[in-house]
């Protein structure tokens, strides 16, 4: 009687035990929470420069919109005798020009009033709200642009004085300065930035 035994192969079947199950586990939450710890930081870098160069657009715009204005304070081509910076303080200016016409709408055609809209204008700096506005006859307050922290005006006589009380004023410096609306995240500290402008007013 032959005894004929078949050989098999004996396969072991092992699998994870609960420890190294759990070191896995471990191992990808550690790298998964630092992974979207990186992917927050790079979305916070980005959203900061992105504010940081709208900084720098919104100071440009409101440093802009001044000196155009004050450029065009006192325009009477007609001799009407307007006066051109009505009212001044370090943070606010009051314009008035002729540069506008009812014959012709907003194309250039002086009528000898500074009664049309965007010739008696008076700019100022909102510190609430961090914006510069402009106030044009009785309408409400039109925004310029916001991000602004500071706008400050000096007032200057024809021999390059401050001008005092009624003294007729032949230049206006201008110092415009803006600050992002949060905080850089990895500093705490607002990013800010200043620019500077000096306009001749008409005589």
């Amino acid at each position: 009687m032959n005894d004929q035994r078949c050989g098999c192969i004996r396969i072991a079947e092992e699998g994870f035990s609960l420890a190294e199950l759990l070191v896995c586990l471990v191992i990808f939450f550690v790298l998964g929470a630092a992974l979207f710890a990186l992917l927050g930081e790079l979305q916070q870098k980005a959203a900061f420069q992105a504010e940081m160069r709208s900084v720098v657009q919104d100071t440009r715009l409101a440093l802009d919109t001044v000196e155009r204005f004050v450029r065009q304070a006192g325009n009477d081509p007609l001799g009407t005798g307007i006066e051109g910076i009505t009212l001044r303080a370090p943070a606010s200016v009051a314009i008035r020009t002729d540069v506008k016409g009812e014959a012709g709408g907003d194309k250039g055609d002086p009528d000898g009033d500074s009664g049309d809209s965007d010739e008696d204008v008076f700019l100022r700096f909102n510190p609430t709200a961090g914006t510069l506005e402009i106030v044009s006859g009785s309408g409400p307050p039109q925004i310029v642009t916001s991000r602004i922290s500071d706008l400050e005006l000096r007032y200057y006589n024809e021999s390059g004085g401050i001008a005092a009380g009624d003294e007729r004023v032949h230049r206006i410096g201008i110092t415009l300065r803006g600050a992002t609306l949060f905080a850089n995240p990895r500093t705490g500290r607002r990013h800010g930035v200043e620019l500077e402008g000096e306009v001749r007013v008409r005589t």
